[in-house]
């Protein structure tokens, strides 16, 4: 931490800049202290999200000094590339622009899923609510391993009946790996296709232990409380994809689930077997989850390599 006299004018001028982008008012925070840290990543957005949890540690700890202060981060920054010397602004994650965008078709509003779903009060959509919420949480955050809480909480909400209940599973069918004692009733052709693929009984085994990890990692982190530092980046990075793509992938089971007249957990965790081969793309779980998966597996072996 230091003092804002220590700015020299170009540093200033891109606090400026960010602040334009944050639209916020630069001269409110002209005279605010300077935090700063060194990370090693590959992308301004993952080090602003790793330097994000090093500075609340700090500012808690700060915190404790004074306890009727009010400490926190402004949207207001800029990341620096020690090797080149490349400098840019914060940018604001929620201003950012998405990979689609909605055309409307006509001045008609039609009746959508969006319309079903509302109009349903049963168990399994109310907790399609919840999930959905637990969603929302976890595309605003920042931190890697609150996102992979948030997406484990929106799993539970969505699969367990029990707080005894694992995602484990679950999540295993949503990913293309079928499992348990419905396995058997899936197709031989079906069973065939998806396990050809070099990676595919190695990512079986490893999304099952990760899936275990995350669980013991949920737990310790709701009952004891832990941040990033207490796993390496690749396990987060695993973890955190583990779980997007489960989050994701359910949503169809779910909503067909639902079209279908289900109404409660019970029935969408018997008739996982029955609509598996109906939701599941074989494409997708071999171009686009194991794929993504034997890459950030391959980057990190390579890093190991190089080191």
């Amino acid at each position: 931490m230091r003092s804002a006299t220590s700015d020299n004018p170009a540093e200033i001028e891109i606090l400026k800049q960010s602040a334009l982008l944050a639209q916020v008012d630069f001269n409110r925070y002209a005279f605010s202290a300077r935090i700063a840290t060194i990370v090693e990543c590959n992308t301004a957005s993952e080090a602003i999200s790793e330097s994000d949890d090093r500075f609340s540690l700090i500012l808690d700890l700060k915190f404790s000094e004074f306890a009727i202060s009010s400490m926190q981060t402004s949207a207001i920054g800029y990341v620096k590339n020690v090797d080149t010397g490349d400098i840019e602004p914060f940018v604001d994650p929620e201003n950012q622009t998405s990979m689609m965008f909605v055309v409307a078709q006509g001045n008609t509003q039609t009746y959508d899923i969006v319309n079903y779903l509302l109009e349903q009060n049963n168990d399994l959509s109310n907790r399609f609510i919840k999930y959905l919420h637990w969603m929302r949480n976890s595309r605003h955050e920042n931190n890697k391993q609150l996102k992979i809480l948030f997406h484990c909480f929106a799993l539970e909400a969505l699969v367990n009946e029990t707080e005894s209940d694992k995602i484990t599973s679950m999540a295993r069918w949503f990913l293309g790996f079928p499992n348990g004692i419905r396995k058997p009733t899936i197709s031989k052709a079906m069973i065939s296709n998806l396990s050809n693929h070099p990676s595919y009984n190695y990512w079986e085994k490893e999304i099952t232990s990760s899936l275990e990890k995350i669980r013991i990692m949920r737990n310790d982190s709701v009952h004891h409380g832990f941040r990033n530092s207490d796993f390496t980046k690749y396990d987060l990075n695993l973890f955190n994809h583990i779980m997007i793509f489960s989050t994701s992938r359910s949503l169809s089971y779910v909503r067909n689930a639902l079209l279908k007249g289900c109404t409660t957990v019970a029935e969408l965790r018997k008739h996982v077997a029955d609509t598996f081969e109906e939701n599941v793309d074989i494409g997708d779980v071999h171009n686009t989850i194991i794929h993504s998966l034997d890459a950030i597996k391959n980057k990190n072996t390579q890093g190991k390599a190089g080191h």
